[in-house]
Formats: structure tokens, sequence, C-alpha cells
């Protein structure tokens, strides 16, 4: 019982080298989908704008869960290292 506390209070954290923010999944913008060709789904333009703000946005937050990997793994280091 008493693992299952510690690991459930430190989790990966404990670890890991550090403790890093996990960041929210933005929510899927509403789309309504319309058959503009036969066979072709799109969406309205005034719909796309908030498609391409979400797919920015996720883009965004891979790039800062990918680079905290490299420093969790050692792959990269959180300060510049001077030569």
């Amino acid at each position: 019982m008493a693992m299952g506390l510690m690991l459930g209070f430190l989790g990966c954290q404990g670890i890991s080298s550090g403790f890093y923010p996990v960041y929210a999944k933005p929510e899927l913008p509403p789309m309504n989908w319309v058959e503009c060709q036969i066979g072709m789904q799109c969406i309205p333009n005034e719909e796309y704008a908030g498609l391409r703000e979400y797919s920015i946005t996720i883009d965004g937050i891979v790039d800062k869960y990918e680079n905290q990997t490299k420093i969790i793994n050692g792959e990269r280091t959180l300060w510049k290292i001077k030569k």
C-alpha cells in the first residue's frame, strides 16, 4: 500500500530529473463538413480558420513535449553550454 501511495504521489516526476509542465489539449473546433464535389468533403472557409488555429496549437504542444522528452533522456540540456 505504501508503494502504491508513493508511486501515486510521485508518478513519473519522482524518477525524472525534474518537474515538467503538463499542457492542456485544446478543444477541436466544431466543423460542419459539406460535400463540395461528388465524393469529396470540405469545410466552409469561416470554419477553416478555427481548424488552422487548432492545428498550429497542437503542433506547438507536440514540439514542447518532444523537447521535454529529449531533456529527460539526456539528449538536450535546459541550459546552453558555452564552449
